[in-house]
């Protein structure tokens, strides 16, 4: 994606890194967190928030997403989520992406100032529930193309 003139950074306009093909593997499930942000329904069968919403949650093993979604989502991904999708949440529930969030960024800090996109909002079981993480395109598996 090009656009073109420049951007005008601020302390709410900055920059988000691309993950690079290793990050994948630097990213821990459980030990890292992420944080996903969007103008969605706050509850779900809601309204659109009118203020922009961010909400930190940790990142899931795909074998406990898999395990999560096995009766609900097989019908859909016969294969399980497989490595394209990223997962996060809280067992307990209480925070998520939720409808019209779909497209947005699950993004986490790295060292220093920098912040990479993990993900793009795709799909969770309602909004929020326990036991549910959401599941995000994972955005390392597509990088290349986004740079062409």
């Amino acid at each position: 994606m090009k656009i073109d003139g420049l951007v005008k950074l601020t302390n709410k306009t900055y920059p988000v890194c691309l993950p690079s093909d290793g990050l994948r593997d630097k990213i821990i499930p459980g030990e890292k967190d992420a944080t996903v942000t969007g103008w969605g329904d706050t509850t779900f069968g809601g309204v659109n928030s009118k203020v922009l919403q961010e909400v930190t949650v940790p990142i899931v093993p795909l074998k406990d997403c898999n395990a999560s979604y096995y009766e609900v989502a097989r019908g859909n991904f016969p294969k399980g989520i497989t490595n394209v999708f990223i997962c996060a949440g809280l067992p307990e529930g209480g925070k998520d992406a939720c409808q019209g969030d779909s497209g947005g960024p699950l993004t986490t800090k790295l060292k220093g100032n920098s912040w990479v996109q993990l993900g793009v909002v795709s799909f969770g079981y309602g909004c929020a529930q326990p036991g549910y993480p959401g599941v995000y395109t994972r955005l390392s598996q597509y990088t290349k193309v986004v740079l062409r």
